[in-house]
């Protein structure tokens, strides 16, 4: 089923349940801390882009590909610009609950780390309306 093999052959609903078992399988990866694992199935993820056409898909992958960035990289403020750029998108239009799945996986990530939370999150507050 992962990755999906003969995609021409599944119909959207097959696809869309394959999609969204990844989106699980990573997360459960990250939130796991099997970051390894998780990366390996970023990267399957990534590869079924070319024949999705499902928005949410790609950017949920994307957002997970940030998350797991932020948690292994020393970079930390960079991948969190990027995940609030990515959920001020989705705010402006309307996907709330993407917004609120991605809320959770991220505090997850960062909830050892509330020092580092508040800083950034009083940085971000200057510079935009949306918060995390």
């Amino acid at each position: 089923m992962i990755p999906i093999t003969d995609i021409e052959k599944r119909t959207p609903e097959t696809k869309a349940y394959a999609y969204n078992s990844l989106r699980n399988i990573i997360t459960t990866r990250l939130h796991e801390n099997d970051l390894h694992n998780a990366q390996k199935y970023i990267l399957i993820a990534k590869r079924q882009f070319s024949h999705s056409t499902d928005y949410r898909f790609k950017i949920h992958v994307i957002f997970l590909e940030y998350l797991l960035e932020y948690a292994t990289k020393p970079e930390k403020l960079d991948y969190y610009s990027k995940i609030v750029a990515l959920m001020s998108t989705l705010q402006e239009i309307g996907e709330f609950r993407e917004i609120e799945s991605m809320r959770s996986d991220l505090d997850r990530v960062i909830e050892s780390k509330q020092d580092l939370k508040e800083s950034l999150e009083r940085s971000f507050a200057e510079n935009t309306s949306f918060t995390v």
